[in-house]
């Protein structure tokens, strides 16, 4: 059985990026990944449960138009790597 996801997004840990997938709240997954040192953390919440493959496609679309796409919507956007979050 495939596995769906209502979160989305990028994160930076140790000079790398990485996508991050999710279900349950937003909020809580952007502390944890805060708090395990990942900086420029982007999250968007899905509409409905998606498969990684198409989350991860409309993430990368969406990051790439700085848009929301009909499927998602932002949450959360940018944290540099002293905390200030910024809104894109």
């Amino acid at each position: 059985m495939l596995k769906h996801y209502t979160i989305v997004g990028v994160s930076k840990r140790n000079n790398k990026y990485a996508y991050r997938f999710s279900n349950g709240n937003a909020k809580v997954r952007f502390k944890q990944l805060l708090a395990t040192g990942n900086t420029e953390v982007i999250l968007y919440t899905l509409a409905e449960p998606t498969l990684r493959s198409f989350a991860a496609q409309q993430c990368r679309n969406n990051i790439d138009n700085n848009v929301a796409s009909e499927h998602m919507s932002a949450c959360f956007n940018f944290v540099n790597a002293e905390g200030t979050v910024y809104k894109l």
